[in-house]
């Protein structure tokens, strides 16, 4: 390790020696004690939220109403069942001139969870979005859910040349179940996006059905095109997720469906948002093996965004600016508080090695 960086981490982490210290002089039983231990395990507590949302309320963000997953049992730990802020994060960079990361590319998201992200790249010009989650009953039925009201319904009342008003028709329930195969995939290509299930590691080949059916964009492959343009076309040019490293054991797992999905060709990218309440160390274990083989991708600290403290009064480009100038060092020195507002971004570009 470099000198300098080196005096960083040891400064960083006396810093987090001593707030440490601090808490420990500040807890007054066994009791207090577990709880900050719990605490800083989550970063779920504290001013700042990290979260937004809950169980089966409804959230809006720029024109979309997202139900919330009405979870329980088992599902409540997919977390599938909140907005973080880290999807608003993504959010804004997808908005950003004029959607230029996500218009014309066939875009895939994994950990869609009510599907902020995903759908806003539909109404900002993906050729085609795929927004997928773990295939919980409960959780996938939302995001169905959302993605019937926002973006399909629309599309067939559209195409019914049905007022907005008469919608409900179209969205009743079992209305999905009651479509037949072809009518779905029909209606899948018109609007431009589908949801599917997805356990990481497991078979893609449910996400890349949903592309490989699209004729809409760059017509059927021509006699004598080669398999390594066949492979790209049938494979997306963005994989977006956010939020989706806080389980550390599926991370090999998420990278290799990451690798089957991602066209292999340049500028093939994975963007991720991630909060710092998942842990640093966490997230450079993620990136770390994003590098290495058989993955071998390149990784690229976009951003460090905090979110505004309770009483805030720097505006925002002040607050950008301050957070412009952190090093993934310092962030080590962070308390539950501070990390509970950062959010990181990265790009992860294919590598042809």
């Amino acid at each position: 390790m470099p000198r300098d960086l080196e005096r960083q981490r040891q400064a960083a982490e006396a810093k987090r020696l001593a707030r440490q210290a601090r808490r420990n002089q500040q807890s007054t039983s066994d009791v207090d004690d577990a709880f900050d231990g719990f605490e800083d395990s989550i970063g779920l507590f504290g001013d700042s939220k990290v979260a937004h949302g809950q169980a089966g309320k409804l959230i809006e963000y720029d024109g979309l109403k997202l139900h919330l997953a009405n979870v329980d049992g088992g599902a409540v730990g997919l977390m599938a069942h909140f907005v973080w802020n880290s999807a608003f994060v993504l959010a804004e960079y997808i908005q950003r001139d004029e959607g230029s990361l996500v218009r014309g590319k066939r875009v895939l998201e994994f950990g869609a969870a009510a599907g902020l992200d995903g759908l806003l790249a539909v109404k900002k010009g993906a050729a085609f979005v795929t927004l997928s989650d773990y295939p919980d009953p409960k959780v996938i039925s939302n995001l169905e859910r959302n993605w019937c009201e926002n973006i399909l319904g629309p599309f067939l009342q559209a195409s019914l040349g049905q007022p907005q008003q008469q919608q409900e028709p179209v969205l009743e329930e079992g209305f999905l179940e009651k479509m037949d195969h072809q009518r779905r995939i029909r209606s899948e290509q018109g609007c431009r996006s589908a949801v599917r299930g997805h356990a990481w590691g497991e078979s893609v080949t449910p996400l890349l059905d949903c592309i490989a059916a699209d004729r809409t964009t760059d017509g059927d492959v021509e006699d004598g095109q080669s398999t390594a343009a066949s492979e790209d076309r049938n494979r997306y040019d963005l994989i977006m997720m956010a939020d989706t490293l806080w389980v550390a054991d599926g991370h090999r797992l998420l990278l290799e469906s990451c690798k089957a999905c991602l066209a292999p060709k340049s500028g093939s990218k994975i963007i991720v948002c991630c909060g710092l309440h998942t842990g640093l160390r966490v997230v450079q274990q993620f990136l770390d093996m994003a590098r290495s083989s058989p993955f071998g991708y390149t990784v690229e600290l976009k951003e460090i965004r905090q979110q505004p403290r309770w009483g805030e009064t720097r505006t925002e480009e002040e607050q950008r600016a301050d957070a412009a100038k952190l090093t993934e060092v310092e962030l080590l020195s962070f308390d539950v508080e501070e990390r509970n507002r950062t959010v990181l971004v990265y790009e992860l570009l294919f590598t042809d090695k």
